[in-house]
């Protein structure tokens, strides 16, 4: 009984997930690597994520999680999802690194977690 009751919470749990994120309105087909090669969309993203200008809709929806991701040590976050915030943040920090500090600066004042986080992505 007590697996059955363990699998149907699993299934429940993964049938809330859209392509295996815990966040089901995160498009997963989303290439942060496309941003190096594209500076405009790079800092159009960042933007939105410091609150300086509107956001459209893929970058939106990220930007509804990075704090918990942060506070959360990306708890919730899969694979893929550690690999894009990886990959973003290498390439903020190679390409725009004073946007970088700005950002780790709004998500995390204290400088107390992003360090954590910047840990836990590293591998993917």
């Amino acid at each position: 009984m007590k697996n059955l009751l363990a699998l149907v919470v699993v299934v429940a749990y993964l049938a809330t997930c859209e392509g295996g994120y815990a966040y089901g309105d995160i498009n997963e087909n989303f290439k942060f690597e496309d941003l190096e090669k594209n500076p405009a969309a790079l800092k159009k993203q960042v933007d939105c994520y410091l609150d300086r200008a509107p956001c459209d809709d893929i970058p939106q929806h990220y930007k509804t999680h990075i704090r918990e991701e942060i506070v959360n040590s990306c708890a919730e976050c899969d694979v893929r999802l550690k690999h894009n915030i990886k990959t973003f943040l290498h390439i903020l920090k190679k390409t725009l690194p004073e946007e970088y500090k700005s950002f780790r600066a709004k998500y995390d004042p204290d400088g107390t977690l992003f360090d954590r986080i910047e840990n836990i992505v590293t591998p993917f």
